[in-house]
């Protein structure tokens, strides 16, 4: 992988903690980085909006040509029936939070589609972001796309102390 080639030839030497944060699927790669464990001196993690059991609009676009043409195979990665075939274990001694969503306006389109999932940020319910491990996490009224800017914050407070600020804020 790329990616871990570039994270070890940053920290090589160092003996800094690297903290690790991913948004929707970016909480996946995450994930997957993580749970390789090549990195020895990883802190904390922070994943956003995280489809770890799939997104039911996945199931619903999947077949799509124009969904196909714009996400690709890492799309159809993104079902709920293939989701369930993946390991979502979060690694002995690394300390994630997660960011969830709970405001769907921007996707009009798909609310019908999210609404039998319960809470949703419109493209990620609420339950499709719990796995075992997680040390804490937070809901913030927002849609999928607006988590990132609105729970920088969070993120932070994470990072540093191992515990979000509080259970719920309210986007502006």
């Amino acid at each position: 992988m790329v990616a871990m080639d570039k994270i070890e030839r940053r920290i090589h030497g160092h003996a800094v903690k690297v903290h690790v944060v991913g948004h929707s699927m970016g909480s996946l790669v995450a994930l997957d980085i993580l749970q390789q464990n090549k990195i020895k001196n990883i802190g904390r993690a922070v994943m956003i909006a995280p489809p770890f059991w799939g997104s039911e609009v996945a199931d619903k676009l999947f077949q799509n040509y124009f969904y196909k043409f714009v996400f690709g195979p890492a799309g159809q990665q993104l079902t709920t029936a293939y989701r369930k075939t993946c390991p979502n274990n979060i690694p002995a001694g690394v300390e994630v939070g997660v960011i969830a969503g709970s405001r769907a306006y921007e996707y009009p389109f798909f609310l019908k589609t999210m609404r039998p999932s319960g809470v949703h940020d419109g493209l990620v319910s609420l339950t499709s972001t719990k796995i075992n491990g997680i040390k804490d996490s937070v809901t913030i009224r927002a849609s999928h796309s607006f988590l990132i800017e609105i729970s920088a914050s969070q993120t932070v407070h994470f990072l540093k102390h191992g515990r979000f600020k509080s259970k719920t804020t309210r986007a502006l």
